[in-house]
Order: C-alpha cells, then structure tokens, then sequence
C-alpha cells in the first residue's frame, strides 16, 4: 500500500513539474544599459535591471538596443476616513524608460508605469519607523517596477518612432 501511495504522489509531481518547464518568449534580444536617472533610486534601478536582465540572458553590454531609464517617487497624505484614526502616506513610484537604437539612432520602445504603497506612519518626524518603511517601500517599489519592464521587453514589438 506503501509503494503505490509513493507511486501515486511520485506522478502527480511528475506532471505537476512537466507543467511548469515552460520557456519564455524573448525574441533573443539582448540590451545594454544607458543612462539610469535618480540618484539612489537611480542605482537601485541600474542594479535591479542588471539582474533581472542577466537572469533572462537579455544583457548584452555590446547591444545596439540601449535601455534608458528613470524612476522617481513622491510621497503624499492619504487620508482614509473622515474620523480621521490613523495617519498614512501615499508612495507612488514611476518608471519611464525608452530602447534606443544606438544604429538607426532613433527610440524604438517606450515604458512607463507606476505603482503605489501606503503605510502607517507616526506623527513625529524623528521616528526611525518612519524613515525606514519609505525606504523599503520605495526599494520593493522599484523591484516590481523593473520585474513589469522586462516582461514587457520579452514580448515587445520593436519599431523606430520617425
């Protein structure tokens, strides 16, 4: 009785893993990185497109197709009710970023996106808290935004804008 359990949970994570081995279209392009906008923001952008880009084997620093891009984010009170209970900040992050055709000389794809995260925050500017937990929100903010862009680029039709 042993064995045919064992035998039974063996294929159903046989086919369960066949399903999943699928491959990615990438129409075999490859970028290379340009000009990344921001500051700290700006480095975290250029580290997180490295990454996500040689994961998928897209970077190629020799590449005709160059990818620019800027990320920036602005923080706003939100206010939730009209009792007014608790405190909360908007951080809305926005990612533009174009391929360029280092060849023809022209852009042939542009992105842009945003995302937006609230948290609490205390009253006190002083609080550690507070600091901390914009600057996570902007760091996973950023890290979704290049995980939308390079999926986009996977797929993307490329054409020079005259």
């Amino acid at each position: 009785m042993f064995k045919i359990k064992l035998l039974i949970l063996f294929l159903i994570n046989f086919g369960l893993i066949s399903c999943t081995q699928g491959d990615f279209k990438s129409n075999n392009l490859k970028f290379s990185l340009g000009y990344i906008g921001g500051e700290y923001e700006g480095l975290l952008l250029s580290n997180y497109l490295t990454s996500h880009l040689e994961s998928f084997e897209m970077l190629d620093e020799r590449s005709n197709l160059e990818i620019r891009a800027s990320v920036s984010h602005s923080v706003a009170l939100y206010v939730t009710n009209i009792d007014n209970t608790s405190s909360r900040e908007r951080v809305k992050s926005i990612i533009n970023a174009k391929v360029f055709n280092k060849d023809m000389e022209c852009f042939e794809y542009s992105f842009s996106n945003d995302t937006t995260q609230f948290y609490i925050y205390a009253t006190n500017d002083k609080f550690v808290s507070n600091k901390k937990a914009l600057q996570e929100i902007k760091t996973t903010n950023t890290e979704e935004l290049v995980k939308k862009l390079v999926n986009s680029l996977m797929y993307a039709k490329f054409k020079c804008d005259e």
